[in-house]
């Protein structure tokens, strides 16, 4: 499952601002405010955290994933 949290992002804000600038408002301003809007909806992906190790270790103790896919969210949390 990809969580991703809402975020303002550079284009999120070049998009507003273009809504702003752009002089042709009854268009310009609900296109460049709804590309913001997908923007900002679009967010990034959180940052894997220690409780994700936790939880992939209690999987791999209970044998729902193989070592290798320890492996690889170990490697993710830690920045390897």
């Amino acid at each position: 499952m990809d969580k991703r949290a809402n975020s303002f992002s550079l284009a999120t804000i070049l998009y507003i601002i273009l809504g702003l600038i752009v002089p042709f408002w009854p268009i310009s301003l609900p296109l460049f405010w709804y590309l913001a809007y997908r923007s900002y909806k679009k967010g990034t992906p959180p940052a894997p955290s220690i409780a994700d190790l936790h939880t992939a270790q209690e999987l791999l103790d209970r044998g729902t994933i193989t070592q290798d896919e320890f492996d690889r969210i170990r490697a993710n949390v830690l920045g390897r």
